[in-house]
């Protein structure tokens, strides 16, 4: 490289973006998703944001959509590629769930203020739901009780960030295997 010859940086693109505002909106909330804020995060200025994004509100419905398509679709098929045993998928899913709460809960509390979030988090239920079903079918449950057990599921992988996750339960995979015991048979 020549003296006084910048370093090259790779570009950033959009997804780039959106996940930077995603990791903004799961550590500080929504009034603090702005572009200033994100760029600096990336550590380029606010003109690279422009060349993907008009606005602020289109970053923030490529993040809907990032949250209730792109991610739901890639922990769906992390949970099924080249898992074969309906229960080890919904073990995985639950897992990779765990791993995305701190977004998931931001978008949910988004969602109570915000028409837009709240039908992107709804997308995003029915998919994992209609993945738990089929996965609980798959354990030789009929359909309204493989629904009822893929409710409780989503309701505990919800909730399991709502409350003390150590109430009345033994710690770690053990008390989450437990629970997939109960709700699931043996």
């Amino acid at each position: 490289m020549t003296e006084g010859a910048k370093k090259s940086t790779p570009s950033l693109s959009a997804v780039d973006w959106v996940e930077a505002a995603l990791r903004v909106l799961a550590e500080e909330g929504l009034e603090s998703v702005h572009v200033t804020k994100i760029a600096a995060r990336l550590s380029v200025t606010k003109g690279s944001f422009y060349w993907h994004f008009r606005d602020r509100r289109a970053l923030l419905d490529a993040m809907f959509e990032r949250w209730a398509n792109d991610r739901t679709a890639e922990m769906v098929a992390v949970a099924t590629q080249g898992i074969d045993d309906p229960r080890t998928r919904i073990e995985t899913l639950g897992r990779l769930a765990r791993e995305v709460a701190p977004v998931d809960r931001a978008m949910r509390m988004w969602a109570t203020k915000d028409e837009a979030a709240a039908r992107a988090v709804q997308q995003a239920d029915r998919q994992a739901f209609a993945h738990v079903v089929e996965a609980v079918k798959a354990l030789g449950f009929d359909e309204p009780s493989a629904k009822l057990r893929a409710r409780i599921l989503l309701l505990m992988a919800v909730g399991g960030y709502s409350i003390d996750p150590t109430l009345g339960r033994e710690s770690g995979e053990r008390g989450i295997k437990s629970e997939l015991a109960l709700i699931l048979g043996r």
